[in-house]
């Protein structure tokens, strides 16, 4: 059948894309080359980067067709929205197989975005940029054949699709894996299940899994009653961005951020794996990032992180093609080179640091710290002591779980899940080993003197 096929399809497309990592880095590393043009352009008194961009485009490259396109979208470099030249830009470059021209191309056939509404052809392009490897666009194809939008519904596809998504990075898939376990929709209803996924994700701050696990404890799906733990949740999810949980926030009178501090820790039944939360971390010093460059701030409001779209210096090195920001009372303390974009920041119980989660490609050590006091960067992205954290990660890994001798994961993150009430930093280690499932190891690090960490107990836990 068709519909399997492509769904076949875009699994074996993932196994080579895992064997290779270079799908989204190779899109960082054109738009480097073509931010450092623009900058240098620009101070040099030459044309505009628009201009720039229409020039780069009309040579054929997709990755000017899509800013372009993107700019027109959101009116950005003082162009005024426009709809239908987005769509322009946007399917040429999807055209040429750019698979987040397609992801966009995909929404804005779904939404009517400079394009006649056509749910058809939205599932049409989300397929496409499935199969290049894109983590949202294997989510939200999975969306599509779970409503039969654009597709015949396919709860069980959906659910596929779902945890392709979700081993590939993408957040939001533990949320939506967790209702169809927790609705019984293409699965044997599990509310315990349900729950688990809603901890994966929300211990990777996203904010539809913290609203549903506050839920669970709130109303008893899945885990025992809690009633203290559910608000922590709430003011979490809150925090992170859901409206949800801002409303029901709203109306038991209370504000984001008046947290109880409590250490949450579900664990799941029967033959499901424990799951440990990042707790107590203070529910104020997480924020999850928005997709668009603009600053994460802490929930004091006095310091921010963001990443402008040009080098520091004039370079030809792609992985350091845009500036990561770090901000005091809208003062700038420090600027690093970089690429890629944040995922999230955390700021310490003191307001001393902030780690910052920077995706620099489909792998590897996305982990900076920065210290607010002295302006240093104890942690650097790629550096000796992530390396070191990371082997560190695999070892318990692989000591935990009795992996096979010589077991080594085709994939590893390391990451930052925030921090501790007493300062710790929860350095999380993720890897994924192929039919022997995807492992988490977290660690509590301490940073003393001498810019000097020491790491406690690691726990390890199995999440797929």
């Amino acid at each position: 059948m068709e519909t399997e096929a492509a769904t076949d399809a875009i699994a074996s497309t993932m196994d080579i894309r895992r064997n290779k990592s270079v799908s989204i880095l190779r899109t960082f590393r054109v738009a480097a080359v073509l931010c450092f043009a623009i900058s240098a352009a620009v101070s040099a008194g030459e044309p505009t980067a628009v201009e720039l961009l229409v020039q780069e485009a009309n040579t054929g490259n997709p990755q000017a067709m899509f800013e372009l396109g993107w700019i027109y979208r959101q009116g950005e470099l003082g162009l005024d929205a426009d709809p239908e030249m987005s769509w322009f830009w946007l399917q040429r470059a999807a055209e040429k197989g750019h698979p987040l021209a397609q992801l966009a191309c995909s929404t804005a056939c779904y939404n009517g975005h400079g394009v006649p509404p056509d749910k058809e052809k939205a599932a049409e392009w989300a397929k496409k940029a499935a199969l290049e490897g894109n983590c949202r666009a294997i989510s939200y194809l999975g969306s599509c054949y779970e409503a039969g939008e654009g597709v015949a519904k396919d709860p069980e596809k959906a659910l596929k699709l779902y945890r392709m998504a979700s081993e590939q990075g993408d957040n939001e898939a533990f949320n939506r894996i967790g209702n169809l376990y927790e609705k019984g929709i293409g699965v044997e209803s599990s509310p315990q299940t349900a729950v688990r996924y809603y901890a994966i994700g929300a211990s990777r701050l996203d904010p539809a899994c913290m609203f549903d696990l506050a839920r669970c404890y709130m109303t008893g799906p899945g885990l025992p009653k809690d009633l203290e733990r559910g608000r922590a949740w709430l003011h979490r999810a809150a925090l992170n961005g859901s409206e949800a949980a801002r409303n029901v926030l709203s109306q038991l009178g209370e504000k984001a951020g008046d947290a109880p501090q409590v250490a949450v820790s579900p664990s799941t039944e029967n033959k499901s794996p424990a799951v440990s939360l990042p707790a107590p971390v203070p529910a104020s010093g997480l924020v999850a990032s928005n997709d668009h460059g603009e600053p994460l701030r802490s929930p004091d409001g006095r310091s921010s992180v963001r990443i402008v779209k040009k080098p520091m210096f004039k370079t030809d090195d792609p992985m350091e093609c845009f500036t990561l920001q770090v901000f005091s009372d809208d003062d700038l303390l420090r600027g690093v080179p970089t690429c890629g974009y944040i995922t999230s920041a955390s700021w310490s119980p003191n307001g001393r640091m902030v780690a910052v989660n920077n995706r620099r490609g489909n792998a590897g050590d996305y982990l900076w710290v920065f210290d607010l006091v002295d302006r240093g960067v104890p942690k650097r992205a790629d550096d000796n002591l992530g390396e070191a954290w990371m082997k560190q990660g695999l070892d318990e890994i692989s000591k935990a779980r009795e992996l096979p001798p010589g077991a080594e994961p085709y994939r590893s993150w390391l990451t930052a899940a925030g921090w501790t009430s007493e300062g710790k930093l929860l350095v999380v280690v993720r890897a994924r080993y192929g039919e022997d499932g995807m492992f988490e190891a977290t660690t509590p690090m301490t940073f003393g003197p001498g810019n000097d960490w020491s790491s406690g107990k690691t726990s390890v836990v199995k999440t797929e």
